[in-house]
């Protein structure tokens, strides 16, 4: 790759350690861009679903609370009621 003109130099140079997240917060305040059915604020029938609605990036893989994100959504979508809780054993 040439790295003589500016976008080049950039892509040759930089680069990412985290999956994206976070562009798009879900929440109720001014600077959020979704609701809590991943619909976009001002906007009719938009929705986000994926890892930028995240209102804060997690420590660890997004790949799992991505997939229950989707989940969720996909039941408001179609307006099914939410899974009641489940108790769950863990070990500590």
């Amino acid at each position: 790759m040439r790295v003589d003109s500016p976008h080049n130099r950039v892509r040759a140079h930089v680069g990412t350690n985290y999956h994206l997240s976070c562009s798009c917060r879900m929440g109720t305040d001014e600077n959020a861009v979704t609701d809590a059915g991943g619909r976009v604020h001002g906007l009719d029938n938009l929705r986000v679903v994926d890892a930028s609605i995240m209102p804060e990036i997690i420590s660890g893989n997004p790949n799992a609370p991505v997939i229950m994100i989707a989940e969720e959504i996909a039941d408001i979508v179609r307006g099914r009621p939410a899974l009641p809780p489940e108790p769950v054993e863990y070990y500590r």
